[in-house]
């Protein structure tokens, strides 16, 4: 898919727009032209993987019969509206203007310096993405996610600095201070060290370049434009959401969550699964296939 091989075009500089949601549809459809699947049975997607497998599902209803979307509601656009050009630059200002100065993370994720903060960190690779799934999952305490009344700086603040960081500090700087013990580390079962390799060594080869690219287009006004097309349009499939109750992903975009449940023509529920953060497939393996099966079965 755009953004995840360990090429050239991966860097900065490169050709970004190729991670545009439109063209990431198009890798899923490649995807299943060439390996001969003419019908998905459920197309689940979490976290960026949401947004992606609920385009896919509103592009191409004749390839998918059911969607699970886990941790970002996702809602395709309600109106055809003009699109701001200037839209990063109004969020960052209003996170900058608090006292202690914020940014938010997406923005901060478009920025040339993200990936090499991150794969470069003084911590070394291994230790941020140890604080990292750490910071977000349930066994850090201080995740207590609730509703956001409205869309204000002020109020968007209230998340942790993983979401709103810290306008001086980077992603490693930000999950650092929240590095998990020995101790935690041990405990953790839903993610042992040599499981956590693998993503390293994935992420070495890699870089974290190509997904960022996908944040970039999705701040883009040109690129947003291009989605537009689409206002108005309904998920005709059966639908149901996912979420641990200790993840702020499905709260970070206030009115998204309602604004989901009323763009599905077959909403099938949104649920939280106890113990469980943002990686709750991985932290809850059981509760999750428990949801997926009662789903398949009455729809």
């Amino acid at each position: 898919m755009s953004g995840t091989k360990p090429e050239r075009n991966n860097a900065y500089s490169g050709p970004w727009q190729r991670a545009s949601m439109m063209q990431l549809v198009a890798d899923v459809v490649g995807f299943l032209q060439g390996i001969g699947l003419g019908e998905v049975h459920s197309l689940i997607g979490h976290d960026f993987g949401s947004p992606l497998a609920g385009w896919c599902s509103l592009m191409r209803p004749d390839l998918f019969r059911r969607l699970v979307l886990m941790s970002a509601p996702f809602s395709p656009p309600v109106t055809m509206q003009p699109v701001d050009p200037h839209r990063a630059d109004i969020v960052d200002g209003a996170f900058a203007q608090l006292n202690p100065a914020r940014k938010h993370y997406q923005i901060y994720y478009t920025t040339e310096h993200a990936n090499r903060d991150m794969l470069n960190c003084p911590e070394g690779l291994k230790a941020f993405l140890r604080a990292y799934y750490h910071v977000k999952s349930a066994d850090w305490s201080s995740n207590q996610p609730h509703p956001l009344g409205d869309r204000s700086a002020s109020t968007m603040a209230i998340m942790p600095t993983y979401y709103i960081m810290r306008a001086d500090e980077n992603m490693a700087q930000t999950v650092a201070r929240h590095h998990p013990s020995q101790e935690q580390v041990r405990a953790c079962k839903w993610l042992p060290d040599d499981e956590l390799d693998v993503y390293v060594d994935a992420y070495k080869r890699t870089g974290f370049q190509g997904g960022l690219n996908w944040y970039r287009c999705a701040w883009d006004p040109t690129v947003q434009f291009s989605q537009q097309a689409y206002a108005g349009a309904k998920l005709r499939l059966p639908t149901l959401f996912l979420a641990g109750e200790a993840d702020w992903g499905m709260y970070q975009w206030p009115g998204d969550l309602e604004a989901m449940q009323a763009g599905c023509l077959r909403f099938e529920g949104a649920y939280r699964i106890p113990a469980a953060g943002h990686w709750l497939q991985q932290e809850q393996p059981l509760a999750v296939m428990d949801y997926l099966e009662r789903f398949w079965r009455r729809s």
